[in-house]
């Protein structure tokens, strides 16, 4: 058999590409922070933004194909409309450098692959002075808990940084 047509996505060193469910769509990033959308059966380009200043590393589309969710190599996750590409959410630093990104079936897990290690971040409804607030779970390796409001990406519970001693070794 035949693979089809062998086209080109246009990107300075490609970083992930993600289809929608129906076949019809799918859109590819790259090394440029450039997201494009492309119409699978006439390979036309549909939309294209700069998203980002740097490589994003994955993209995923939402189960409804509405939303997709991006993953900058620098720790950056959030959500754009998947057709106009226009942010969806606010730009949350979850801390690690991603190589992959993937949305699970019910929308609200989203599986991280970084260096060594694939952590799961949960999107979440909570309640938090009697408002529901919604928001993302990320769980690093360490097993502490960071929860951002994915409306504003603000840490919900506040992140407190503190020095650690240096080693002797």
């Amino acid at each position: 058999g035949t693979l089809g047509d062998v086209r080109s996505v246009d990107h300075d060193g490609l970083g992930s590409l993600a289809w929608r469910a129906d076949g019809r769509r799918y859109a590819t990033t790259g090394q440029d922070g450039m997201v494009r959308v492309w119409d699978t059966p006439s390979g036309e380009l549909l939309a294209e933004r700069q998203v980002a200043a740097g490589m994003i590393s994955s993209l995923t589309y939402s189960t409804d194909g509405t939303r997709l969710a991006v993953a900058e190599d620098s720790g950056a996750v959030y959500a754009i409309d998947a057709e106009t590409l226009a942010p969806a959410g606010p730009r949350i630093d979850v801390g690690r450098t991603f190589v992959s990104a993937l949305a699970g079936p019910d929308d609200d897990h989203v599986i991280t692959i970084s260096p060594g290690e694939a952590m799961p971040i949960k999107l979440v409804d909570i309640e938090r002075g009697g408002a529901r607030v919604p928001a993302l779970v990320s769980i690093g390796k360490t097993a502490y808990a960071f929860i951002f409001d994915r409306v504003s990406g603000e840490p919900v519970f506040g992140i407190e940084e503190r020095p650690v001693p240096q080693g002797s070794v």
